[in-house]
């Protein structure tokens, strides 16, 4: 959803652009052939750009605020980055090799991961005791832009379906290599392709002239140009420049036919005069090429027939568009496909690949963003064992959150996983290293296959006797997991707990029943 509004605000961007400097440059040139190509070439340009993928740096790094959010936060996340907590999980993982705490009726047992995932249930990917999110201004424009799209294109489907009827019924007539079609009422002939609709006026009076003019749109292919801009004004429906764009397009296409008909031989004065009493006939379809005009086109096509042609001055205005187009590309063209190639592999300061086969695993650190945060990518190398897991972990101190309701949350995204994989959260009490407080590792709502970006959360309680957290995002098996976004923040007790330990029972004040009386 994100992607798709990022990607309609750079095309319309490119496209405005292109269309003013061409505006600037080339609107009163009379190489209308070139001109042409030339607005054709905005249109595709512009929807390509954005996907076209270009290194990082360049002029513009616009790759980098690439995010169109409009949630607010309500608090800052408080990030935990203490000094020195490589070694201390280093030293802390050798001793329990990543252990978790397992719940087995109401005893709390220790076991690693790969224990854990065999024991897994397949359930729903669901993000549990979170808060109800509303719908933000983002996910509004992205289905109000879908209503546009849906309901234009219904609309120019419902066209079309018209004018198919109207030329598979209608009686046809083979006219100098196009197909007239003679139909009743007062309107502008016009053109489909090889097809040419004519009022019984215009056959009875103009059929030379009319044909003639309707036969040089045909032979120019300029049904295709308008077919392609009806498409982007179905995609970009919401752009006010469109609609002058396609009356440029248009004056065009007559230009051309203009210069046409005239080489062959019509008289230039009876031409002109045909043109002025089709100045304010209506047109039937967008697509169509038609003959009528306004009072202001109607004089322009007079004037552009009187005028001396200037092709080669309007080449060389032509090449000013090319460094246009090179500033845009490295603007606003597509870095994400080529992160990849500049991805950094390695583990991030503070964090450490552990879990039952590490080895097996692999972390790069890409130069994408996600809404401004940093993307760091978790994959299986080949050959991976599906009872194996790896894990991109780090452990802290609780002092900062003691007495305290934590939620850590994170966003990921997944590909092709066919173990599972989630985050984890753990607290760890003080005294007996080998008692887990509180945990979660999203056991009961793993992330699996392939899914999109989502937040997920966990919610635990550090209790005073706690000493440390351990925390990361684990990947069982092969596959692939996207991270971004990992925050801790402080929540009130309204907000329930994931915590998967179960209390442990209260211990008696003092020896109790020792005569075994009871």
């Amino acid at each position: 959803m994100e992607t798709v509004l990022i990607y309609l605000v750079f095309a319309n961007i490119c496209f405005a652009v292109l269309f003013l400097f061409y505006r600037l440059l080339m609107r009163n040139q009379e190489n209308f052939a070139l001109n042409r190509w030339i607005m054709v070439s905005i249109l595709c340009v512009s929807v390509l750009i954005p996907l076209i993928p270009v290194p990082n740096g360049g002029w513009f790094n616009v790759s980098d605020s690439r995010s169109l959010t409009l949630q607010k936060q309500q608090d800052a996340p408080i990030r935990v980055v203490p000094e020195g907590r490589k070694n201390v999980w280093e030293e802390k993982s050798n001793q329990e090799q990543v252990s978790v705490a397992h719940i087995s009726g109401k005893q709390v047992e220790t076991k690693s991961f790969s224990d854990n995932i065999h024991n897994t249930p397949q359930v729903t990917i669901v993000t549990q005791h979170s808060n109800v999110q509303q719908i933000s201004l983002l996910q509004v424009l992205f289905w109000f832009y879908l209503a546009g799209v849906v309901f234009l294109s219904g609309r120019f489907l419902f066209g079309l379906i018209k004018i198919g009827r109207l030329l598979r019924r209608a009686p046809k007539e083979q006219v100098d290599g196009m197909y007239v079609i003679v139909v009743h009422g007062e309107f502008s002939p016009y053109s489909l392709g090889r097809y040419a609709v004519l009022s019984e006026e215009d056959y009875r009076n103009n059929l030379h002239e009319v044909v003639l003019h309707e036969k040089a749109h045909c032979g120019q292919g300029h049904i295709y140009d308008l077919f392609l801009v009806s498409v982007v004004e179905i995609l970009f429906w919401f752009n006010p420049l469109l609609k002058p764009f396609r009356r440029e397009l248009s004056e065009l296409h007559e230009y051309q036919a203009d210069q046409q008909v005239l080489a062959q031989g019509v008289d230039v004065a009876d031409y002109q005069m045909l043109i002025i009493k089709k100045s304010v006939g209506t047109q039937k379809f967008r697509w169509a090429t038609h003959l009528s005009n306004t009072y202001h086109q109607t004089k322009k096509r007079i004037v552009m027939m009187n005028r001396e042609n200037g092709q080669n001055r309007s080449r060389w205005y032509a090449l000013f568009l090319v460094p246009v187009v090179a500033v845009l590309l490295m603007s606003f063209g597509n870095r994400s496909e080529a992160s990849v190639q500049t991805a950094v592999k390695g583990v991030p300061e503070g964090w450490v690949m552990t879990g039952s086969a590490p080895k097996d695993y692999q972390v790069s650190v890409l130069p994408e963003k996600r809404e401004g945060n940093n993307v760091v990518l978790l994959e299986s190398v080949a050959n991976a064992d599906p009872s194996k897991f790896g894990t991109l972990s780090q452990y802290c101190s609780a002092d900062q959150y003691l007495g305290k309701r934590v939620r850590m949350a994170g966003y990921l995204k997944s590909e092709n996983v066919k173990n599972w994989a989630g985050m984890w959260f753990r607290v760890d009490d003080s005294k007996q290293k080998d008692l887990s407080l509180s945990f979660d590792n999203m056991s009961d709502r793993p992330i699996k296959n392939t899914t999109d970006w989502r937040k997920y959360e966990i919610v635990l309680d550090v209790p005073q006797e706690a000493g440390a957290m351990a925390f990361g995002v684990l990947l069982g098996g092969s596959g692939k997991v996207w991270i971004s976004g990992i925050s801790f923040e402080v929540v009130d007790q309204s907000v329930p707990t994931t915590n998967m330990v179960k209390e442990r029972a209260a211990l008696p004040q003092g020896p109790v029943n020792l005569d075994f009386a009871e």
